[in-house]
């Protein structure tokens, strides 16, 4: 009967240890992988900013065109035609009818 409080002893200081293994190996693949995921996100922010400048490139243009496209509407009124194509837009003399 005394060995067996020893063979617990031993037991539990076995299992203490191989559990203290496995919690820092665990530990130490969260590091590993955690390291990973940062340089991805890293990469993705990279990424992004290098697209920020045909962003900007793409807002100018947008602006530019939304501008051109309010003078242009803004001609139409004062001058009676309308767009290209949408068969109220006026190319040089207006058509004058033969008869008149």
């Amino acid at each position: 009967m005394t060995s067996q409080p020893e063979d617990d002893s031993d037991f539990f200081e076995r299992e203490r240890a191989r559990l203290i293994v496995e919690i820092s190996s665990g530990f130490e693949t969260l590091l590993s992988e955690q390291n990973t995921l940062n340089q991805k996100l890293d990469q993705v922010r990279e990424v992004g900013g290098e697209f920020s400048t045909v962003a900007t490139l793409w807002s100018h243009f947008h602006e530019l065109m939304r501008e051109q496209e309010l003078v242009a509407s803004e001609l139409s009124k004062s001058v009676g035609g309308g767009y290209a194509g949408s068969g109220s837009h006026l190319v040089g003399k207006p058509v004058t009818n033969a008869n008149e």
